[in-house]
């Protein structure tokens, strides 16, 4: 009998003992939960998205698709619940419906080409028993300049693209950068802000501007020459076209390398200063503040924890909105490259030699145009990366 009470008390006591802080346990968490949830609400209705939501409405109902919504408010409430990931199959559709598009609007113009190279190939086979040598090179010549007149407004379009793009990314710097650094600043990160605000202000107004200043006229000159070079022998500048390139290319290559470096050095370093500094404030503010300091420590790890939701979050939608930025104008200027040199593989065994030696030529210059959505694309990409990353280590 004894042994039965003994087993009943120690049982209840087990219930008493355990039992209750399991709920309080529940309890505690379901407040965390919605007291973080008020936080980041507070918060997200505090900030300015109008420019961004500008930007995104700026971009079209096709990389809306892509982007997957109409807002970018609503987009960063999505990355914040979790739900952007059921948005892969949306993001797949409207990407080959994208690139259908833009792949069949060009067949006209590589048609067109295609039949005017034909033309101008049979009509120089021929000319030696029906016209003279003169006329046949009359025919060369307006053939030549029907095909340069369809490939300069392409290329002309495609340039007005890329500057826009550029434009674009530069506004989307603007204000996703304050953003994110009045966030970092709010949680502590005083140091990393200092030593990221000359970064974005290198990216978002000198590099930008050596981009569409620089590279972009060096593209204009470069492809100028190739076409004077094509259309006669005796003007040679092969050399010349070939030094903007590969101008171009060192340009960005050396801008690219020196900012990531300074970049990547100065926040990485002020990231860990300021982690080592938050840290000790926490430790300071619950070991030496009476009765009240746990609770203070707790209630500021709340504040930061909500403040890195949403700067993540908008980092992400960010990230998204550049990828879906870029996508249109690259996925047409490879288009019309590929299908330059497609033609030119094509008419090479009916048509002269500077025909297909111009339209392989242009398929290439293109690639510049590429390369300086890429760079602008790529520094920005990596400084969001940054801005994420730095304070993810303060707790």
């Amino acid at each position: 009998m004894k042994k039965i009470i003994k087993t009943i008390f120690l049982i209840f006591i087990f219930i008493v003992i355990f039992c209750p802080e399991t709920i309080v346990a529940r309890q505690d968490t379901k407040e965390v939960e919605q007291k973080l949830e008020q936080n980041v609400q507070s918060q997200l209705d505090k900030l300015d998205f109008s420019d961004a939501e500008s930007v995104v409405e700026q971009l079209g109902i096709d990389v809306q698709g892509l982007f997957g919504s109409s807002s970018f408010s609503d987009k960063v409430e999505k990355v914040l619940n979790g739900d952007f990931i059921q948005d892969t199959n949306g993001f797949l559709n409207a990407f080959f419906k994208l690139l259908f598009e833009k792949i069949l609007s060009l067949v006209p113009v590589l048609v067109s080409i295609s039949v005017v190279a034909i033309l101008c190939g049979l009509i120089s086979q021929i000319k030696s028993g029906f016209v003279s040598d003169s006329t046949g090179q009359i025919v060369f010549f307006v053939c030549f300049s029907i095909i340069i007149l369809l490939v300069i407004t392409c290329a002309t379009n495609l340039l007005n693209q890329t500057n826009q793009t550029i434009v674009l990314l530069k506004r989307q710097m603007n204000f996703a950068f304050p953003v994110l650094l009045t966030l970092m600043a709010g949680i502590g990160g005083v140091v990393s802000v200092k030593a990221y605000q000359p970064a974005v202000a290198l990216l978002s107004g000198g590099i930008v501007e050596i981009v569409s200043n620089v590279i972009l006229p060096m593209f204009i000159f470069s492809f100028v020459f190739s076409i004077v070079a094509n259309l006669s022998k005796n003007v040679k500048l092969t050399k010349l076209t070939e030094f903007f390139k590969s101008a171009t290319t060192t340009i960005l290559v050396v801008t690219f390398t020196l900012f990531t470096a300074f970049l990547s050095i100065q926040g990485l370093t002020a990231g860990a200063f300021d982690s080592i500094s938050i840290r000790a404030a926490k430790f300071a503010t619950k070991s030496y503040v009476p009765i009240l300091g746990g609770y203070l420590s707790d209630g500021f790890d709340l504040i930061m924890a909500s403040s890195v939701l949403i700067k993540n979050s908008v980092g992400v939608a960010g990230l998204v909105l550049l990828v879906c930025t870029i996508l249109s104008p690259i996925i047409q200027i490879l288009s019309l490259s590929f299908g330059l040199k497609f033609v030119s593989a094509i008419i090479e065994p009916v048509t002269d030699e500077k025909i297909t030696s111009f339209l392989y030529s242009v398929s290439k210059h293109l690639n510049m145009l590429i390369v300086a959505i890429l760079a602008v694309s790529f520094m920005y990409f990596i400084c969001i990366m940054l801005l994420i990353f730095t304070s993810n280590t303060f707790f």
